[in-house]
């Protein structure tokens, strides 16, 4: 069955809302809900504007849930390189001049914005078909 963007919306979104509302309290939520919720919003953000505003918008905590996620669906390649974009920021991590999230972007090097972006790429490809992959766990199993 092949998923369609509207089918995906309408299984998912509900759980989104959820999540989206306990920001960034994500441990109130059931583990399914959690799950869904940051898988829908990284596809959103990562779509809309790239890792580096999943991340900014999410946080660690939802990265975190992301990743497991992720693993748990088969997504093995978004993994990937949503780990090796986390690595290009995990350096700020005890940085004195990030007060927020959104403080990063300020302080990344040229190279790391051009690998970030060329992540971005890689991840836009969509290798693992992150919606089916959710769709055939979460909804038909």
């Amino acid at each position: 069955m092949e998923i369609t963007e509207d089918l995906w919306w309408k299984s998912f979104e509900k759980y989104a809302e959820e999540f989206a509302k306990a920001r960034p309290n994500y441990e109130t939520l059931d583990e399914k809900t959690q799950e869904i919720g940051a898988l829908f919003q990284y596809e959103l953000d990562i779509y809309n504007g790239g890792f580096l505003q999943a991340f900014c918008n999410w946080g660690y905590s939802c990265y975190l849930i992301e990743i497991k996620a992720l693993e748990k669906i088969g997504a093995n390649n978004s993994k990937r390189i949503l780990e090796e974009c986390y690595s290009i920021i995990a350096n700020f991590e005890n940085d004195d001049r990030i007060k927020e999230y959104y403080d990063i972007p300020k302080y990344l090097s040229e190279e790391d914005e051009e690998r970030l972006n060329s992540l971005d790429e890689e991840y836009w490809e969509d290798e693992d078909n992150i919606m089916e992959k959710m769709y055939n766990f979460y909804i038909e199993k």
